[in-house]
């Protein structure tokens, strides 16, 4: 796996051959900032689920849970140091089916999410 700076360069080519070079660009590819997999339980859900990431987090993470139009109604900042968290989403997510989002500075994780009665 990549661990440190990656230096890249894009090449645009037009539709009559003509090509660009873009300038250098650098990214981190720290695997400590990696957020892994997720399992999202019970799904469906009634009242509360718990989010188990697969590796234990180093950082806070942010969790949005959003419905289908994209349209956020819930947020929640989860602090680092462990890999299982619960979510008590009872009072604030109508039934129906919706995207729960984690995501800390450099990657996001999707998992579809139910909730029932």
């Amino acid at each position: 796996s990549l661990s440190g700076p990656v230096y890249y360069v894009l090449r645009q080519t037009d539709f009559d051959g003509k090509y660009d070079y873009s300038n250098i660009i650098s990214s981190s590819c720290d695997p400590g900032q990696n957020i892994g997999s997720i399992e999202v339980y019970p799904n469906p859900f009634e009242d509360k689920v718990r989010v188990n990431f697969s590796e234990k987090l180093k950082t806070s993470i942010d969790i949005e849970i959003r419905d289908l139009t994209g349209r956020k109604v819930y947020n929640k900042q989860l602090p680092g140091g462990k890999s299982e968290y619960e979510l008590n989403l009872d009072n604030h997510i109508p039934v129906g089916t919706y995207l729960l989002i984690a995501i800390n500075e450099h990657n996001r994780v999707t998992q579809k999410l139910i909730k029932l009665k």
